[in-house]
């Protein structure tokens, strides 16, 4: 079900907790992940492709910071932000509006994020406090 869904990829985003964050990295848990590669493999490990965007085209130069074209992407539902729900891609942008962060929402206020001190789950506003918008992945 959704529901499955939504669960099945929050865990596997929970097993990356504490991974060292590295710009361009979407390896395993416990071997190095950015934000944007922490939300692939978490979409890979539920069935997910979020092709053109991949694991090996996020380690080539140009593509280090592949939550932009996540907020791009066709794939994902855009949901209102009063309306984000569990499993839900959270983006955050700059002062000139470039989306510069991505973090998966867990509900209550709360996201698991890769950020420069590793995977954590955090209030949904701290580092990076402007959000630009929600994407589903599971609709």
């Amino acid at each position: 079900t959704k529901d499955e869904l939504v669960e099945a990829f929050i865990a596997n985003a929970y097993r990356y907790l504490g991974t060292e964050y590295i710009v361009g990295a979407a390896g395993a848990p416990k071997t190095g992940v950015d934000c944007s590669g922490l939300v692939m493999q978490s979409m890979y490990a539920t069935g997910v492709d979020p092709y053109p965007i991949s694991v090996i085209r996020h380690s080539q130069p140009g593509y280090e910071y592949e939550s932009r074209n996540f907020w791009a992407s066709s794939q994902l539902k855009t949901i209102p932000t009063q309306y984000r729900a569990r499993g839900d891609l959270i983006f955050y942008q700059n002062k000139s509006g470039t989306v510069i962060h991505v973090a998966i929402y867990l509900g209550n206020g709360k996201v698991i994020e890769a950020v420069p001190s590793g995977v954590r789950v955090a209030n949904l506003i701290t580092i990076y406090p402007s959000i630009k918008g929600v994407k589903r992945v599971f609709n």
